[in-house]
C-alpha cells in the first residue's frame, strides 16, 4: 500500500499541537477525524493517544483515518461523553478543542481526576472564554500559557492549563484576555480588539437597562484594553 502523505493541521489544531508535551499520553476529546492525534504520532511528538468522541459516526471516521495511516497500535478510539470512558492512567495531556466554554467546563467538572498536578489541559474554546477562565481560576486551574490564533477569519484562544492545589490572584483583565499579551503577536492584538468590540456592545445593553454600576465597570475595562493596544502601537488584523 502506498504511504499516505501527511496533511497539514488547521491553525487552531496547529496551536494546540505546540502545547503538547513530548512523549505525553494524549487524549483528544471530540476528536472527529482524529487529525491531531495522527499528526502528533506521525511527527514523533508522542507515541500513544486516545481519540474520543461522543458520537459513533465521527469515531468511525477517526478509526478509518487511523487505519489509513497505519496507527492502530498507537491510537485507541473510545466512545465517550467527555472523559467518562477514558482511563485516567492513560491521560496526561488532555486536549479539548472546538467546543463552547460551557461544554468544556462540564467536561472538566465531570472528571475529578483532572485535579492532578501532573496532568495538563489544552483548551481551545469556540465561545464563552470569559466563563471558562473564571471557572479555571475558581477551581485552582492555572493558565500557564495562552496564545491567540486566527482561523477562517475568526480569532480564538488556546490555553495550556494545569492544576496547582491552591488559590491564586490574577490581574484585572484576566477574565477578558487571560494570559494574552498585546505585544506578543498580531493575533493577540486582534483578539483584544475583538474583545473590546464585544464589551462595547455589552456596555450599550447595560446602559439601556440602567445597570449603572455594571456599565461603569465594563467601560473601565474597555478603556484599559484600549490603552493596552495603544501602548503597544498594535492594531491587529481587520
Amino acid at each position: 500500500m502506498k504511504p499516505c502523505r501527511l496533511f497539514s493541521l488547521d491553525e487552531r489544531l496547529a496551536c494546540c499541537r505546540k502545547f503538547v508535551r513530548k512523549n505525553a499520553n494524549v487524549v483528544d476529546v471530540g476528536t472527529d477525524h482524529a487529525y491531531l492525534p495522527i499528526y502528533l504520532v506521525k511527527t514523533g511528538i508522542i507515541t500513544h493517544a486516545i481519540a474520543s468522541d461522543l458520537r459513533e459516526g465521527p469515531l468511525a471516521n477517526a478509526e478509518k483515518n487511523i487505519n489509513r495511516y497505519g496507527l492502530a497500535e498507537h491510537i485507541k478510539t473510545v466512545l465517550s461523553n467527555g472523559l467518562e470512558n477514558v482511563p485516567e492512567t492513560e491521560a496526561e495531556d488532555v486536549i479539548i478543542s472546538g467546543m463552547g466554554g460551557e461544554v468544556i467546563i462540564d467536561i472538566i467538572k465531570n472528571a475529578k481526576w483532572l485535579k492532578n498536578v501532573d496532568k495538563r489541559l489544552i483548551l481551545q474554546p469556540m465561545s464563552e472564554d470569559e466563563k471558562l477562565r473564571d471557572f479555571l481560576k475558581d477551581n485552582m486551574f492555572l493558565v500557564e500559557r495562552e496564545e491567540a490564533v486566527i482561523s477562517k477569519n475568526k480569532v480564538y484562544t488556546v490555553m495550556s492549563v494545569k492544576y496547582i492545589e491552591q488559590k491564586f490572584n490574577v490581574q484585572k483583565l484576566y477574565t477578558y484576555i487571560g494570559q494574552l499579551k498585546a505585544h506578543s503577536s498580531l493575533e493577540a492584538a486582534t483578539y483584544i480588539q475583538k474583545k473590546i468590540k464585544s464589551l462595547e456592545k455589552r456596555a450599550i445593553g447595560l446602559k439601556t437597562l440602567n445597570k449603572t454600576s455594571e456599565y461603569v465597570e465594563i467601560c473601565e475595562i474597555i478603556e484599559e484594553l484600549k490603552r493596552l493596544i495603544e501602548r503597544n502601537n498594535l492594531h491587529g488584523y481587520s
